[in-house]
């Protein structure tokens, strides 16, 4: 026990603390990081370095205490998967976005078919039901989420509309 006390004294009087892995950190530390990752070039290992604590707890602070809201689903939807460095046991995050406006409804960290249904089915069927178009490669998994919780929407492949949007240009430089 006296060994315990003394460790302890000696961490916190160093200069840089280090917290044991039972000890959370200070509030203090949790609202710095969490103001500075508000600037949009902070990166979670520069705020890391600057406090002290592995990138790993700059990550878990903001996981906590940062709920970011999705967007409304729009009426023309496009699921497209981008190559993460590893996200949640896979390769590919899921990116959900509005078709017409080109901004992003949400992330998946997966691009699983169970993943998918489960986000999906988590969303009110009325609000799926607005969804008309969704666009998407031709990876059937993407087909088969569409139809099961899309009850409403059409299913295009997004190859396909990008041949059309061509073929549409060239028909207006033509004419």
């Amino acid at each position: 026990m006296q060994g315990d006390i003394s460790v302890l004294t000696a961490r916190r009087h160093s200069m840089k603390i280090i917290p044991s892995p039972l000890e959370e950190s200070s509030v203090a530390t949790v609202f710095n990081v969490l103001r500075d990752l508000k600037s949009p070039n902070a990166t979670f290992t520069d705020v890391a370095r600057r406090y002290g604590i592995s990138t790993t707890s700059a990550i878990n602070i903001f996981d906590r205490h940062v709920h970011i809201s999705r967007r409304q689903l729009p009426e023309c939807l496009a699921l497209d998967e981008v190559y993460a460095f590893k996200s949640h046991d896979s390769d590919y995050v899921c990116v959900i976005v509005d078709y017409l406006d080109k901004k992003i409804v949400d992330v998946l960290p997966s691009r699983r078919k169970y993943d998918l249904l489960n986000y999906f089915m988590l969303i009110p069927l009325e609000e799926r039901k607005k969804v008309k178009y969704v666009s998407f490669d031709m990876w059937e998994t993407y087909r088969i989420v569409t139809k099961h919780v899309f009850p409403e929407a059409c299913c295009i492949a997004d190859h396909l509309c990008k041949a059309l949007h061509k073929w549409s240009y060239v028909k207006q430089i033509v004419m």
